[in-house]
């Protein structure tokens, strides 16, 4: 269908997703014609609340096509199904249209069938920011994929239904972080700038590691460019988004020392840049590559105090059942290396581990009574949730100890422990079944 319409995109910029969609927007604005293409509205707010305070729906009438993004994490997918199949009905009763639903993100990469059942159209697997462009494109040209769409590129896969039957389009070449944006300067959409993406340990209890089992790294050449580039429009500090961050440049379970202190240093030398933050939330490092050598190349050119680094357990049992592949010595010997260096401890805890028996317990416990004699270390809570495509997916959820829970009580009033371990027990007992 060739028309001079152009198609209207939707999607709530808002929280945990953000990050998603200064990627996903950057890389649209990367193909040539997009203005006469399509026309994005970013709502900072959910897309039910916008779609019920419509006052003026004749307007959508305008366009050849209403797309609404969603990027969904598990526990974000039974509010989803709810909401999507109200906005359904108010399309319908007021225009009656439905508009065209595209979702991506870690749920749709886990149980992409799932989504497609609870109302999507198109459901994007994986790495989706090609793909994404290409179905807008396609979908403002033709009205619909057909049978005939092949063009995807990225480790995932395309799911739609055609004549009522699913077609499942699929690519396992992994994109070129280069090629992959973390913002979008047209739409002054900012997040942290991706490094690395992928994970080689294949820890049980995690969606992400289960999916990219190898690691890939943007080239310091595209990262210091990019940063430079988000300077000159007031971007003045930069956060460094990574699944391990001192694995950056590394092609081995090892870090690369040499090649972190190239990225922060050429970083550090960029003109209005004010600070780098690199291993803290939303990033963390494993405790097993934090070394003499490795801080040696980080910590001259960075802001942050503390570094957040994933320990999980004090059980060393249950640490080799999870496969994190490290022990709980390499989490002590990380936080006394980084308290000589100057920094604090932020460390990744999770209760209700499978498996997680009594004398697991006793040992985390006895590790937070020595926590709260410190300084120098914090506690970031959270409650193991069977997440889809994990190997623990059918795991039953985590439930936090009473003997845990008063103690991480006594920490947070000591502000040394933070989270949303409670939040994620609830969770945990919502997505069991998913």
């Amino acid at each position: 269908m060739t028309s001079a319409k152009k198609s209207l995109i939707f999607f709530n910029y808002s929280k945990p997703n953000t990050y998603s969609y200064a990627g996903l927007i950057g890389f649209l604005d990367l193909f040539p014609r997009n203005d006469k293409r399509f026309s994005i509205n970013i709502i900072n707010q959910n897309l039910l609340d916008y779609f019920q305070n419509e006052e003026n729906w004749e307007k959508y009438l305008e366009y050849n096509q209403i797309i609404l993004l969603f990027s969904l994490f598990s526990e974000q997918f039974l509010q989803f199904t709810k909401d999507l199949s109200r906005i359904k009905d108010l399309f319908k009763e007021t225009i009656g249209v439905f508009p065209l639903i595209v979702a991506g993100g870690p749920h749709c990469t886990a149980r992409p069938h799932n989504v497609l059942d609870a109302g999507a159209d198109i459901v994007v697997q994986g790495e989706g920011e090609y793909n994404l462009a290409k179905i807008l494109f396609n979908i403002h040209e033709e009205g619909q994929l057909d049978r005939s769409f092949n063009d995807i590129k990225g480790k995932g896969g395309v799911f739609y239904r055609y004549n009522k039957k699913v077609i499942v389009k699929n690519c396992q070449v992994r994109l070129n972080l280069d090629d992959c944006p973390s913002i979008s300067f047209k739409h002054r959409l900012f997040g942290p700038i991706e490094i690395s993406r992928g994970c080689t340990f294949n820890c049980k209890f995690c969606q992400y590691g289960n999916f990219f089992k190898t690691m890939k790294h943007k080239s310091v050449k595209s990262v210091v460019d990019t940063v430079r580039r988000a300077v000159e429009v007031k971007y003045d500090k930069v956060w460094l988004l990574s699944p391990n961050s001192f694995a950056y440049g590394s092609e081995s379970n090892y870090p690369n020392p040499k090649k972190i202190k190239d990225l922060l240093s050429q970083l550090s030398q960029i003109n209005g840049l004010d600070g780098i933050f690199f291993g803290t939330f939303p990033s963390e490092v494993r405790p097993d590559f934090v070394s003499r050598e490795v801080l040696d190349s980080c910590v001259p050119y960075i802001s942050n105090k503390y570094f957040t680094i994933g320990a999980q357990s004090a059980s060393n049992r249950l640490l080799k059942y999870c496969n994190r592949g490290h022990s709980f010595e390499d989490v002590l010997n990380s936080v006394d290396l980084l308290k000589e260096y100057g920094f604090e401890s932020h460390l990744d805890f999770i209760f209700g581990l499978p498996s997680e028996n009594s004398e697991d317990i006793g040992q985390n416990l006895d590790f937070y009574k020595y926590v709260l004699k410190q300084d120098n270390i914090k506690i970031h809570t959270h409650t193991f949730m069977p997440l889809p495509g994990s190997k623990f997916e059918n795991e039953p959820p985590g439930k936090v100890p009473k003997s845990i829970e008063k103690i991480i009580g006594q920490l947070i009033k000591e502000k040394k422990a933070y989270g949303q371990f409670q939040t994620q027990q609830k969770i945990g007992r919502l997505i069991e079944n998913l």
